[in-house]
């Protein structure tokens, strides 16, 4: 609001529109910081169930230092693929993923043998190596 005049009640005019101008900066510079960091704080979520499984995520935010479980019927299988790197330098890109897809198939096909769905898929890659993490499952 445009003020005019040279008395006192111009100048108590002038300050209050001047302290309302910086209230209203602050108020839109809070409320931007505020969307970022909410920003921030979903993207840090989405990464974190990238790399963790969604229970032991939760758990982390709750505040557990250690995580464990004990399962009595719980199979652990590793396997390396010999003579990868060599193998990534002679197939082109689009054969070389596509064994990999049909090896990991073949896995996710024998663990759905074992496992529900619901009970597993943990699945990521780190590094250009695939590993994955089964939860025990549940009993039927």
């Amino acid at each position: 609001m445009p003020v005019r005049g040279n008395d006192e009640l111009t100048d108590v005019e002038s300050a209050f529109n001047q302290s309302f101008l910086r209230t209203y900066q602050e108020m839109n510079r809070r409320m931007q910081a505020e969307i970022l960091a909410k920003d921030g704080q979903q993207r840090a979520e989405k990464l974190l169930l990238n790399i963790l499984l969604e229970l032991i995520a939760d758990e982390m935010k709750n505040g557990s230092d250690l995580i464990a479980q004990i399962h009595d019927d719980v199979s652990v299988l590793f396997a390396d693929i010999v003579g990868f790197t060599e193998l990534s330098r002679l197939l082109p890109c689009h054969d070389l993923v596509s064994r990999f897809n049909d090896v990991f198939s073949a896995f996710d096909d024998l663990s759905d043998r074992r496992w529900s769905r619901k009970d597993q898929d943990h699945r990521r890659e780190l590094q250009g190596c695939q590993w994955a993490a089964q939860i025990a499952p549940s009993p039927r």
